[in-house]
């Protein structure tokens, strides 16, 4: 009789404790793949925003003169970026964060000097070398919204060696060359 007590209280333990386990397995699970997704949407952003910075270079750029309200939108894009990687954390090859630290600073300049009339000669040709640039090096990350965020993180980093790594040593960079900029 007690042997079957014990039996049975022993059987309603388990049981009861294959259940808080799998209940705390499935909430760690759903943490788990809350968190990756938000990675994953967070890197997606980022590229997304370096697109919309290339983007508004290139409007800036299309008139008789460079378009202040253009290169305002792409000050703030990317002052954005730089704030998506301080804020969450997100895993960005140095020479990458490097670029637009220093991208944002010189743009901000160059809209200092368009308020003050200096002639925007140079500035046409120096945001033409970097639209060419942010192009070449969104054709190298061949981005694609089915990319998990591993892939995503290898494609920026194989850009960053392709292109930015290059570009910023080069003497084609306007941002290091110019009067405005340097790293």
């Amino acid at each position: 009789m007690d042997y079957k007590k014990h039996f049975i209280v022993g059987l309603v333990f388990n049981i009861m404790l294959a259940s808080v386990l799998g209940i705390y397995i499935t909430k760690q699970s759903k943490v788990e793949d809350t968190l990756s997704t938000l990675e994953r949407t967070t890197l997606i952003d980022y590229v997304k925003g370096q697109e919309a910075v290339k983007y508004q270079l290139d409007k800036a750029i299309r008139g008789e003169e460079v378009a202040i309200e253009e290169l305002i939108m792409a000050v703030s894009v990317n002052y954005h970026l730089i704030q998506l990687e301080r804020q969450r954390g997100i895993s960005i090859p140095a020479n990458i964060s490097l670029f637009h630290i220093s991208l944002h600073g010189y743009l901000y300049q160059m809209m200092r000097e368009i308020n003050e009339g200096q002639d925007q000669g140079l500035m046409f040709e120096e945001l033409s070398v970097l639209v060419d640039m942010l192009q070449a090096y969104e054709d190298a990350q061949g981005f694609t919204y089915a990319d998990s965020t591993q892939e995503i993180s290898e494609k920026l980093v194989k850009a960053d060696e392709e292109v930015l790594t290059s570009f910023i040593f080069s003497e084609r960079n306007p941002i290091f060359h110019s009067k405005r900029g340097g790293y």
